[in-house]
């Protein structure tokens, strides 16, 4: 879904609102509405805000359910600077 909805040029594809309709299970534990990234995503947002992006950066979450594990890419981390 988030991959179609970036390639539809939807500015958040992220953006859920409806997190127990999506996962019934886990929903009932996790607030109602999520934003999810990806490197791209995320880097234009700060961007767009006026920062500059030093790095982001993908990383692995060994520590999560086994079928929300992706490949590496349970999260995002960026470091950015306004510029002076």
């Amino acid at each position: 879904m988030f991959e179609k909805r970036k390639l539809e040029g939807v500015k958040y594809p992220g953006e859920v609102h409806n997190v127990l309709e999506m996962d019934p299970i886990r929903g009932s534990s996790l607030p109602s509405m999520m934003h999810f990234f990806d490197q791209t995503t995320l880097s234009s947002l700060v961007t767009d805000a006026g920062f500059e992006v030093l790095q982001c950066n993908t990383f692995a979450r060994p520590e999560f359910p086994e079928d929300i594990r992706l490949d590496g890419r349970e999260s995002v981390g960026l470091i950015a600077r306004k510029p002076i």
